[in-house]
């Protein structure tokens, strides 16, 4: 391809910068100083990369190694190609198939797909990522997506609402921002690999090889295929697929009901971190006490109370936080004892409940 049937070129190569106001003009001007940094053969199509915004343009570039950073406006469209300097997009901007050496960042409402990126990644928000293989650090901001990606470094989001879906990924952090979705994902990273400080109302489901980390005001946080070996802290998270255990006790309470509550064991070995005791007649004069015990199936002995419930005087409800979380293995069982009840009001018609 002939220089001079450029038109609006820009040519990129060190760090220089050549702009041809006038291509067919200055094509002899312009190339005599690309043949004098060292080029002495014209751009080809395999060296080209076509990029297309709100004026049309053409990029031609060769080994860019320059320690600079190449920026590109709005709504541009970029296919193809390998560059190997620090590259800045606008926002509204398309990626397809392109090898990025060093490092990426991405306007909002950007699109980048089928696309490897070696340094580190910034994606502005509502960016949408799919396929991409990244191979360092990557910090979605507000309502990004991921699908599809496998991600060699540490995801650190810095805005709300970020969504992962079918990634390979080695963690995943949030510090005081909410309602991410990490689905269908596996981890690479040992011991906790998704840190969620903080952050509530957040959805962790189906992944392989998921442990979290609750911390700080996380709470409202929704989990499921999660290690047992995971840290909740919130009152109100749960994890849905593992096994919940409940005794019920009619009428009246005394602590003869005990002899009447089942010893339930899990099929695999599950979490036990929230307990609590709800019923229909508050107990006056005295609190109620519930004990929470686990044993052991083979000897059926008894073990060390793990967690006890007090509902108040007057109060229809009590609930405590087992910390940190027992796991209760299928060789064990827990069981519910009822151990005071009001000496005036006894309670009745109690349900006592152990849950992850």
């Amino acid at each position: 391809m002939h220089p001079g049937r450029h038109t609006g070129v820009s040519e990129f190569e060190n760090g220089a910068v050549w702009r041809l106001a006038h291509p067919h003009k200055q094509t002899i001007k312009w190339w005599k100083k690309i043949r004098n940094r060292g080029f002495n053969k014209e751009p080809t199509l395999s060296n080209l990369m076509y990029v297309s915004g709100v004026t049309t343009q053409k990029v031609a570039y060769k080994s860019l190694t320059a320690d600079t950073t190449l920026t590109f406006g709005t709504n541009c469209t970029v296919a193809g190609g390998t560059v190997s300097i620090a590259v800045t997009f606008g926002a509204s901007c398309d990626i397809t198939a392109v090898r990025f050496a060093a490092a990426v960042t991405l306007g909002a409402n950007c699109n980048m797909s089928g696309t490897a990126v070696a340094g580190a990644l910034t994606a502005g928000a509502s960016s949408t990522l799919s396929g991409c293989t990244l191979s360092s650090t990557v910090a979605p901001a507000a309502s990004c997506s991921l699908s599809a990606c496998i991600i060699t470094g540490a995801v650190t989001v810095s805005g709300a609402g970020v969504t992962l879906a079918g990634c390979t990924l080695a963690s995943f952090s949030s510090t005081s921002l909410n309602s991410h979705v990490i689905q269908g994902c596996t981890f690479t990273g040992a011991g906790s690999n998704v840190t969620l400080a903080s952050s509530s109302s957040c959805v962790v489901k189906g992944n392989i090889a998921c442990q979290v980390t609750e911390s700080g005001t996380s709470d409202s946080n929704r989990y499921s295929d999660i290690s047992t070996a995971s840290t909740l802290t919130g009152a109100s998270s749960i994890v849905t697929d593992q096994d919940k255990f409940a005794w019920t006790s009619p009428g009246a309470l005394t602590t003869t009901d005990n002899a009447l509550f089942g010893r339930y064991s899990p099929q695999i070995s599950t979490r036990v971190r929230l307990l609590e005791v709800n019923v229909e007649t508050a107990p006056t004069g005295a609190t109620l006490t519930v004990d929470f015990r686990k044993g052991t199936k083979s000897t059926g002995a008894l073990g060390a109370v793990i967690g006890t419930v007090t509902v108040a005087i007057s109060a229809f409800n009590g609930t405590t936080t087992v910390s940190p979380a027992i796991v209760l293995a299928s060789t064990e069982f827990i069981v519910a004892e009822i151990t005071q009840v009001g000496s005036t009001i006894p309670g009745s018609n109690a349900t006592m409940m152990a849950r992850p």
